[in-house]
């Protein structure tokens, strides 16, 4: 059982440099296992540049929580709503890898689940890398379920190849409405 104590908090308007920072961190840990450096190099510029992460940050649409372990940042996570009524997209799952096999991947999970069906959500959704497999499991063991395959071309001569996963909530019906 996890006794560290987790918390995630969000993301305030000027945390773009702490993200990117969390970003690199995590991705030049975890990744190299699936994907090559420069695929690494392309996804970071194009997702975290900061440019972009003020942009999120800034309209609302989408939530960053920074995952924290004793204070200290261990990963972060971001949503939005999807694109069909009752639908919250998670876009990112990170925890360092230092942080890997205590149960904080599933204990964050937990927590933006239980967030997105206080905010109205009726299921979640998430992409994961298929060869990704620490964080398949995880998403698989808190009820997820594959729903497709997507390969997405994402420009620079490289593709995403995914699991598309849902997770339906238990409980009445949500209003499709979500909070930011």
């Amino acid at each position: 059982m996890n006794r560290d104590p987790i918390q995630l908090v969000e993301a305030g308007p000027d945390a773009a440099g702490e993200l990117r920072a969390l970003a690199e961190s995590i991705w030049w840990d975890v990744y190299p296992e699936i994907l090559s450096a420069d695929q690494i190099r392309f996804m970071l510029d194009w997702m975290y540049a900061p440019a972009t992460l003020r942009s999120d940050l800034a309209a609302g649409r989408v939530r960053y929580d920074f995952l924290r372990v004793d204070g200290q940042a261990a990963g972060f996570t971001s949503r939005h709503p999807g694109e069909a009524p009752g639908e919250q997209h998670l876009a990112k799952l990170y925890l360092a890898k230092r942080f890997h096999g205590r149960g904080l991947g599933s204990a964050a999970l937990r927590e933006v689940i239980r967030r997105a069906g206080l905010e109205g959500a009726s299921f979640v959704t998430l992409r994961v890398n298929r060869r990704n497999l620490p964080a398949l499991r995880c998403y698989l063991r808190n009820g997820f379920r594959i729903e497709r395959d997507l390969l997405s071309d994402i420009g620079g001569g490289f593709v995403m190849d995914d699991h598309w996963m849902r997770l339906d909530l238990p409980g009445e019906p949500r209003s499709p409405r979500l909070a930011p």
